[in-house]
């Protein structure tokens, strides 16, 4: 979600900062390295909203997405703000999807490993397995007396 949020963000802010530019040269794709002020903002901004979908890990067409983005720049619109809404709310909750598959994956690798290791772990030399669980390990026995419910240690 807040992928998504940054990345509407900065296509805002983009959008606005180059429809500021005169004609249709904002719209060609720049191949030399950016030297002005204006250029460097607008490839900064660029490269900015550009990591942002990537770390979205959203699956894009570029071809309509470089669409959506001139037409928003030229003041237009193939689809209605209520189709972009609910595009942009599914896209957001196949994300989140994605996100809790992901995790669920991780957490199931992770308590193999877990088990793994406190499997392993509980043959080595010294280690003393408690009835739930804990595992801990005796490095020097004690020898003198043990301290009583009413001493101060």
């Amino acid at each position: 979600m807040k992928a998504i949020r940054t990345a509407a963000g900065l296509a805002a802010l983009t959008t606005c900062l180059m429809a500021c530019e005169d004609g249709q040269q904002g719209l060609q794709r720049a191949s030399e390295i950016p030297e002005s002020g204006l250029a460097k903002k607008s490839y900064a901004l660029g490269q900015s909203l550009g990591s942002s979908v990537k770390a979205s890990q959203l699956e894009i067409d570029r071809s309509f997405f470089n669409a959506g983005f001139y037409d928003a720049l030229e003041g237009e619109q193939r689809m209605t703000a209520e189709d972009i809404q609910a595009t942009l709310m599914a896209a957001q909750q196949e994300a989140q999807q994605s996100q809790m598959e992901a995790r669920a994956e991780t957490l199931g690798t992770n308590m193999q490993l877990a088990s793994a290791f406190l499997e392993q772990n509980a043959t080595a030399d010294g280690v003393v397995t408690t009835d739930s669980g804990l595992q801990y390990k005796v490095l020097a026995e004690g020898d003198g007396e043990s301290p009583a419910a009413e001493d101060t240690v």
